[in-house]
């Protein structure tokens, strides 16, 4: 896969003392060299968006190991679906809250791991594996949690991306600590959907009939990070109507709270169907694989798609495609070229132009890339 725009290709060794304390020599001997190990807990992100980024570094460990070592996932009870999905992990162990719980460090400790990859930058991630027992914990330092991992790359970027590269290469340089890896995503699908769900989810939403028929769009108008990655509302609505006169179906998927906004955009439109807070994450992820395109904000949803093979047009506002974007070759980014972009920010702080970096790549921009990728141009 070529995605040479996202790429920072620079190593960064790991560095340890006998004590388990970072010390300031490098170590280019890998851990599982030393160490034999057997079996591995990753503790991951807590948002969606963020484990689909560290799913391509994880699944490069797995087929390197190649069987040899199993692999666990830590995660939140409501991203545990996501991880079944992802059929090369061995076990997933969900806990209640963004903090593992007493019940589950009890679970971890008696599984016998022997080696941990601490994903998160947070001190708690750190702190609730170095009491599991575990004696082989591999992070990034900063926020004084260095103490806490036996083995520590430095600490990353505030605002991931920014110090340069994909984000996606942070958690690479995290599991090459451990064995070599080919840095790349690959060319298959992250994620597998039985075939079961998917028949399942063509009943529930009448896809039998109107897949094979009519192009299907699935367009997701929210972003948890908050309106700054929000195209305008009335931008979607364009492109509702135009997708209606072309003889698509259209679907608008998000969570319960993008409901009313999904609501608001579709208006009455008869192409469009609003199935926020309808569906699971496997049942968006059947959806996405039936998809002839997907359009959406830069959110969990895009790096979804991406992740099922689905197409897709993602927009970019006040983050940055290069360090955040979707890890696939058949996705087309549009960017502002505004000069305040990407500022990070949750909101916009102009207040000539309020959201020029979004409104500036217009409903015209994205109807041609859409139909671009339908024809597979």
């Amino acid at each position: 896969m070529n995605y040479n725009s996202f790429m920072d290709t620079q190593s960064i060794g790991i560095s340890s003392d006998q004590s388990g304390r970072a010390a300031g020599r490098s170590s280019s001997e890998p851990v599982s060299s030393a160490s034999g190990l057997s079996s591995i807990i990753i503790r991951t992100p807590n948002w969606l968006g963020d484990c689909l980024i560290c799913m391509p570094a994880l699944y490069q460990l797995h087929r390197a190991f190649d069987k040899r070592v199993s692999l666990a996932v830590a995660c939140k009870s409501s991203l545990q679906p996501l991880w079944s999905l992802a059929e090369w992990i061995d076990q997933v162990i969900p806990f209640n809250g963004s903090r593992i719980d007493r019940s589950k460090k009890a679970e971890i400790r008696e599984s016998g791991f022997d080696g941990a990859i601490v994903m998160p930058n947070s001190f708690g991630s750190a702190w609730d594996l170095a009491h599991c027992g575990i004696p082989v914990r591999i992070g990034r330092g900063g926020r004084a949690r260095g103490w806490l991992l036996t083995h520590r790359l430095p600490a990353r970027a505030a605002v991931p991306g920014s110090g340069g590269g994909h984000q996606v290469e942070e958690y690479f340089d995290l599991v090459e600590s451990l064995t070599p890896i080919t840095r790349e995503p690959p060319e298959e699908p992250l994620l597998t959907v039985s075939s079961e769900l998917m028949t399942t989810v063509r009943r529930r939403f009448a896809l039998e009939k109107n897949c094979h028929r009519k192009p299907l769009l699935t367009m997701a108008p929210g972003a948890a990070y908050g309106p700054a990655k929000q195209w305008p509302v009335e931008y979607f609505r364009e492109i509702i109507r135009w997708a209606g006169k072309e003889g698509y179906r259209v679907l608008l998927i998000g969570t319960e709270k993008e409901r009313e906004l999904a609501a608001f955009i579709i208006d009455n439109t008869e192409c469009a169907e609003n199935l926020c807070g309808r569906t699971s994450i496997p049942e968006s992820a059947a959806i996405l694989q039936l998809s002839t395109v997907c359009l959406c904000n830069d959110s969990g949803v895009m790096h979804l798609a991406a992740a099922t093979g689905c197409p897709g047009v993602a927009i970019f506002g006040s983050t940055s495609a290069p360090a955040t974007g979707p890890l696939a070759n058949n996705w087309r980014v549009l960017e502002s070229t505004q000069e305040c972009s990407p500022c990070f920010r949750r909101r916009c702080r102009r207040q000539d132009t309020p959201y020029a970096c979004l409104r500036e790549i217009t409903p015209e921009q994205v109807w041609r890339a859409i139909t671009k990728l339908h024809r597979r141009e």
